[in-house]
């Protein structure tokens, strides 16, 4: 097993797709992307509390639409 995925390494997938650039950057440039954490943490959690809230009145949360391919 450990000799096919050293000879066939295969790419790493990152959820949708608009992530990928961030994620990239914040692997070449952790002390750049530290401070922005705090921020999306806040709206992480904002986010969560609506959805929340949405769910408890049962009220439909609304969501991107799908992306076809």
């Amino acid at each position: 097993m450990v000799g096919r995925l050293t000879e066939r390494p295969r790419p790493v997938t990152i959820g949708p797709r608009r992530r990928g650039p961030m994620m990239r950057f914040v692997d070449l440039f952790p002390r750049l992307a530290t401070p922005v954490v705090p921020e999306l943490m806040r709206d992480a959690q904002r986010r969560q509390q609506r959805y929340r809230r949405l769910t408890e009145n049962g009220e439909r949360a609304v969501t991107a639409p799908a992306v076809r391919r």
